[in-house]
């Protein structure tokens, strides 16, 4: 009796552990958009296929937009990770992105779903170059206020303004830019600021600096102690304590053309450099 009484004790215990562990393993998921527009059975085809390649098709810069099907079932899609998500972090979330939004926009022709690392985009039409500010939502730390609200919000205001413009001058690999600055009462705000890097310089900057005069921008950075805008096209957030994790170097001057490609960049200019030493050393003999 005694014993059967320890293996189902033993049983419940190992139970109650991993249900523990699957709750802390699931990511964070923010929020998403649905236009609930019925779409064909070829458009559902299109957009299940289309999606189930992202994630093995986006590399280590974590953009990726791509598109298929005929008109007018054609699905155009866009994924982009945080920058400082690792490659394999940012293809579990943009796996989770897909199974999340066909459950929760089964019939829909356009959605978006945002997650702490990723960003996923589908639709009926062509997004790639174009910036698009709506649908925006705020996100903000419900636990805690700062106490100086007015010299706060004008301290994020002029970070995160510099950190745009710094994401905006990135280049078509990623625009994306993070730092800090101290606030009122000795406080430290780190923040980030991040943009779909396949739209322009004005409009990077544009879309970072056109959720600060919306009620959005009320509702998550005046007052709370940490928070953040999500947009289709750009992203910002902040808090006090350090959250950007390591980011990898975009190489300098690196073409667009060897993005993507696992190292034949790398492999083309190793051969080239043998060639021109072969032929330094032929002209010396």
């Amino acid at each position: 009796m005694k014993m059967g009484f320890r293996r189902t004790l033993f049983l419940c215990h190992i139970i109650l552990i991993n249900l523990v562990s699957l709750t802390v393993a699931q990511p964070n998921f923010l929020s998403h958009f649905c236009n609930h527009n019925d779409s064909t059975s070829a458009y559902q085809t299109n957009r299940d296929t289309l999606l189930s390649t992202l994630a093995e098709k986006t590399d280590q810069y974590g953009f990726y937009t791509s598109s298929t099907g005929e008109n007018p079932d054609t699905v155009y899609a866009l994924v982009l990770c945080r920058a400082d998500a690792k490659l394999d972090v940012c293809r579990e979330c943009i796996n989770n992105s897909t199974a999340k939004l066909k459950e929760l926009c089964p019939d829909g022709k356009e959605a978006i779903g945002w997650y702490d690392d990723c960003m996923l985009r589908y639709t009926n039409k062509s997004v790639k170059g174009i910036m698009e500010a709506e649908p925006s939502y705020p996100v903000w730390n419900v636990n805690k206020n700062v106490t100086s609200v007015e010299q706060f919000k004008d301290a994020l205001e002029k970070l995160l303004e510099s950190l745009g413009d710094k994401a905006a001058s990135g280049g078509s690999l990623r625009k994306f830019a993070s730092g800090n600055t101290t606030g009122p009462d000795s406080q430290t705000i780190y923040a980030l600021a991040q943009c779909t890097p396949d739209i322009s310089e004005q409009n990077c900057s544009d879309c970072i600096r056109g959720a600060f005069n919306t009620t959005n921008f009320e509702n998550c950075c005046a007052g709370p102690a940490g928070g953040r805008i999500i947009r289709p096209s750009c992203h910002f957030r902040f808090e006090l304590g350090p959250f950007v994790g390591e980011i990898p170097e975009v190489p300098v001057g690196a073409p667009s053309g060897c993005r993507g490609l696992k190292g034949r960049c790398a492999s083309v200019a190793a051969v080239l450099l043998n060639f021109i030493g072969l032929a330094l050393l032929l002209s010396i003999c």
